[in-house]
C-alpha cells in the first residue's frame, strides 16, 4: 500500500478501540490516548517489508502499543526498541521491568540497551519508524544518519513523537531540511506529527539537514523557515513556543536542560 493514498485527514486510527489496543493499556506511558492509537493503527497497517523501530521507549510503552498493533496485522516483522532503560528517578535497570512488559507479544521484541547517538543500523529496511529520543540537535543528527536512510519512499512512516515539542527546535529544522524526501501527512496528541518518505535519504541530504553546531540567530531562522513551510497544517503557536524556548536558554541545546 502506497502510503500517499491513505486518507490522512480523516485520522484512520480514531476507530482504534481501548479493546483492540487491550494489554498495551497496560504499560505506562506518556502518549496520549490520540497517539497510542495512531502508534497500533501504523503497525497494523505494516506490510512486513521491514523493521518496526521504536527510539526512546522509555518503559516500554510505545513498543506495547507498536506489538500490539503487529499482533493485529498481518506483517511479522520484528521490532527494534532502544533507550538507555535507565533514569535519574529510577537508579536500578529498567531492561528486565520492560522485558516483562512486553513479554505477552512474546519473543518479537528486542530491546537493544545504550546511548541511541552510538547505535548503528544494518538490518535493512524499515517500515515504521518511531522518534522519541532525539532530546538533542547531536542525537537528532545521529538518528537521521543512521535511521532515515533506511526508509522506503511511499511505504515507509516515521512518527517524530515530540515534533513540536517546545524543548526541541531542533526537529522542526531538521524536517524542514529534509522537505525534498519527506512530506508531513498527519499531526496526532499535542505534539506528535506523521512523514512519509517521498524520496530517499542521501548522505548530502543529511548533510545539509543537520542541526548540530547552529548559533542561536542561525537555529531561530530556520526555526522561522520551518513554521512558514508546515504551516498552516500545524499551529504557529507551537512553533513560537520553539521560538521563545530558544531565546531564554540561549546556547542550550539539550532539552532536559531548557527552562521555561
Amino acid at each position: 500500500m502506497r502510503l500517499d493514498d491513505v486518507d490522512w485527514a480523516a485520522k484512520p486510527w480514531k476507530a482504534v478501540s481501548d479493546d483492540d489496543l487491550g494489554a498495551a493499556l497496560a504499560v505506562p506511558s506518556m502518549l496520549t490516548m490520540d497517539e497510542a492509537r495512531l502508534y497500533y493503527w501504523l503497525a497494523a497497517q505494516a506490510e512486513g517489508f521491514g523493521a518496526v523501530i521504536d527510539l526512546g521507549t522509555h518503559r516500554g510503552g510505545s513498543a506495547a502499543r507498536l506489538l500490539a498493533g503487529l499482533a493485529a496485522g498481518s506483517s511479522q516483522a520484528p521490532l527494534y526498541t532502544y533507550d538507555r532503560f535507565a533514569t535519574p528517578e529510577v537508579r536500578s535497570d529498567m531492561l528486565t521491568q520492560v522485558q516483562t512488559a512486553l513479554a505477552p507479544w512474546g519473543a518479537r521484541a528486542t530491546c537493544v540497551k545504550g546511548d541511541i547517538a552510538r547505535q548503528t543500523w544494518s538490518g535493512g529496511a524499515v517500515e515504521v519508524l518511531s522518534v522519541d529520543a532525539a532530546k538533542s540537535p547531536t542525537t537528532a543528527d545521529r538518528i537521521a544518519e543512521e535511521f532515515f536512510p533506511a526508509l522506503e519512499p511511499f511505504r515507509s512512516v516515521l512518527i517524530q513523537q515530540d515534533f513540536l515539542h517546545a524543548k526541541q527546535p531542533w526537529l522542526p529544522v531538521q524536517m524542514a531540511a529534509l522537505a525534498d524526501c519527506f512530506q508531513l501527512v498527519a499531526r496526532a496528541g499535542n505534539v506528535c506529527a506523521v512523514f512519509i518518505p517521498t524520496a530517499k535519504v542521501t548522505s548530502d541530504h543529511l548533510k545539509a539537514a543537520r542541526t548540530e553546531g547552529l548559533t542561536d540567530k542561525a537555529l531561530l531562522a530556520r526555526l522561522d523557515e520551518a513554521a512558514h513551510r508546515f504551516s498552516p497544517a500545524l499551529p504557529a503557536q507551537r512553533f513560537a513556543d520553539q521560538r521563545a524556548m530558544v531565546l531564554a536558554n540561549p546556547g542550550v541545546r539539550d532539552a532536559w536542560r531548557m527552562k521555561r
